[in-house]
């Protein structure tokens, strides 16, 4: 919504402002917007300093165009000069525009659209009246108007990319735009539209600017975590009310507290290196939120430093998993942590207490299976652990007990309707599993990785050899083919011929033209000089396509100046294409030109695509 703010100084400024503010609207393309009360201030004491310079003019009035308190727009207003549009930019106040006569503004401010209409102007004759609609959205864009010829009768009109366009395609940007029935408006200057008389009173008044305010208290982080890493600690806390920027300290033992790190306020962690002598020491950290030279208090959180340990040894015999590293000194135990997937799920931990001991054995593991393995020290003190990093992972398969084992292998099978299906075959004896397939014509395997190679069966076998002996499974994999086209092609007059790869379309083809005018984009039905009277067309103008639409369907329309001619603008590209009215419900191929019959207008039109066969892994059994 436009806000106007201004005192009345005469109902002869009124009548003559309103038909020329248009110029104050388009400045929005000068200039960005801005919501921010600096700026508003800004404005303001720019707009004062120069009202109060000589020669600044009789009267002023401010202009808030998007209700956003900032005033941008300023219009002085001179018994001498006249009107005269300033805007504050780049944090100066810059001349826009000074005012021209038969001008004026609509607005529709629930459809942020901007209505300017101007008789005459530029090198065209005062006999037109130019009507543009505008969408504004921190900017202008013209969407659609039109020409009034008032003296000829006749109107024209275009769209938002200046070219030319019917009536009912007008009407269309009409509804989409303003809706049915039109929205309220609001026509600048026709209703209030006071002045300001430039006095020192009224620039005290109207220009006065807020006052410093007051620093806000900044609220007060809680630390959320201390996470020990790879000789680090990581320290996050929650984001504090009113802060730019927080503070972080340390503590090493019963040291004083160092200033670590300042950071801004969207940053909410902080990544500390930890010095090695300082092992089996607590860290003691505090967060401060800061505001504009105040300080929040703080909650200080501690947490014991230890160091991650390396695995030095890991192997499997038995059944079993061995594993091995070097004893830490500050630590009070250790904590084994294995699992069968590498991102330790439903993992299990066995706590070593006692500090010396370097070497354990897992037991009660699953042969033939993979496990990751690591560890970390942990300290213990008032009921609370504390925990090194957990050191970097290492895997090994755990053997089999060779006394109790029955060779078994197994098939698991991924998702069918691909080209490719994944196999997967297990064992509880150790061994290579090997792959084979009974018809590489129908599908082929690699490290169980299936592929279709045709339509059929195929069955799939994984064996694995142990104690001298051969364990197999398998599936029966079904392939099936499956058709695929191609995009059609464009249409085309020539005789095309089909074949096991290629698919044709024939259709009754109808033709249809138009005199394209560069000038102006026109598509007419005639030669000679176009509507826009700046442009001779000739044969060399003409454009031509065949489309299966009929004459009698093509949702045609006619011509005001001519019943020889129609037209249609449903050929699926939006571009006006002409006939001649006497075809209209022609269909029979080999049909001339009515309009002159030296050319056929319908004939046989064909169109092809590619066809192939590809196959896939309908399911496997």
């Amino acid at each position: 919504m436009i806000k106007i703010i201004a005192d009345s100084l005469g109902e002869n400024i009124m009548k003559r402002i309103w038909k020329e503010l248009i110029i104050a609207v388009i400045c929005i393309l000068v200039f960005p917007l801005s919501a921010n009360a600096s700026v508003a201030d800004n404005a303001k004491r720019a707009y004062a300093k120069a009202l109060a310079q000589n020669g600044a003019g009789n009267a002023f009035i401010l202009i808030d165009i998007n209700n956003d308190a900032v005033p941008e727009l300023f219009v002085k207003y001179s018994y001498q000069t006249g009107y005269s549009l300033y805007g504050f930019v780049g944090g100066r106040i810059k001349n826009i525009k000074n005012y021209v006569p038969k001008q004026s503004i609509k607005l529709y401010p629930s459809r942020s659209i901007l209505m300017t209409q101007q008789i005459g102007g530029g090198t065209y004759p005062l006999h037109r009246c130019y009507m543009d609609y505008y969408y504004y959205n921190n900017g202008l864009k013209l969407v659609f108007g039109k020409i009034d010829y008032f003296e000829q009768n006749k109107v024209t009109y275009h769209d938002g990319n200046n070219n030319a366009i019917d009536s009912r395609k007008y009407n269309n940007l009409v509804s989409q735009w303003l809706g049915n029935p039109e929205p309220p408006s609001v026509e600048i200057g026709k209703d209030a539209c006071p002045w300001r008389e430039n006095t020192e009173a009224n620039r005290r008044k109207y220009l006065s600017v807020s006052t410093t305010p007051t620093v806000a208290q900044p609220g007060v982080p809680t630390i959320t975590s201390i996470k020990p890493g790879n000789n680090c600690f990581v320290v996050k806390w929650t984001k504090a009310a009113n802060a730019k920027r927080y503070y972080v300290f340390r503590r090493i033992g019963n040291g004083k507290y160092e200033r670590i790190a300042v950071v801004d306020s969207g940053t909410l962690s902080y990544t500390d290196r930890i010095v090695p002598s300082t092992e089996g020491r607590a860290y003691t950290y505090a967060v401060k939120a800061y505001n504009a030279g105040v300080f929040s208090s703080h909650r200080p959180q501690s947490y014991i430093w230890l160091s991650h340990k390396t695995i030095t040894e890991c192997n499997s015999t038995g059944g079993k998993i061995k594993v091995c590293w070097n004893r830490s000194p500050a630590a009070a135990g250790y904590r084994i942590r294995y699992s069968m997937n590498s991102s330790f799920q439903n993992a299990k931990d066995l706590y070593i207490r006692n500090p010396a001991t370097t070497r354990v054995h897992l037991s009660g593991l699953k042969g033939g299976t993979r496990y990751y393995i690591s560890l970390c020290c942990y300290y213990q003190s008032g009921g609370k652990f504390y925990y090194s990093a957990f050191c970097k992972p290492v895997s090994v398969v755990c053997s089999y007990d060779q006394s109790s084992v029955t060779p078994r292998i197994s098939i698991s099978t991924g998702a069918a309707g691909s080209q490719t299906m994944q196999l997967t075959a297990s064992s509880n004896v150790s061994g290579t599993i090997t792959w084979k397939s009974s018809n590489e014509s129908v599908a082929t395997v690699s490290g169980g990785t299936v592929t279709a190679r045709g339509a059929g069966t195929a069955v799939i076998t994984a064996s694995v050899s142990y104690g001298g002996r051969v364990y197999s499974a398998s599936r029966t994999i079904t392939v099936n083919g499956r058709t695929n086209y191609g995009a059609w092609s464009a249409w085309t007059t020539g005789s095309v011929s089909g074949s096991s790869n290629i698919e044709v379309d024939r259709r009754t083809l109808y033709r249809y033209y138009c005199f394209a005018c560069p000038a102006c984009g026109g598509r007419e039905p005639f030669q000679g000089t176009s509507d826009c009277h700046r442009y001779t067309l000739t044969a060399a103008d003409s454009q031509i396509i065949w489309s299966p639409i009929a004459y009698s369907a093509c949702n045609s329309q006619g011509y005001s100046y001519t019943t020889a001619k129609r037209y249609t603008e449903s050929l699926g590209d939006g571009k006006r294409w002409n006939f001649s009215a006497g075809n209209l419900h022609d269909t029979a191929v080999g049909t001339m030109d009515a309009a002159g019959p030296d050319a056929v207008v319908i004939t046989a039109g064909y169109r092809t695509r590619n066809v192939s066969t590809t196959y896939y892994i309908a399911k496997a059994e």
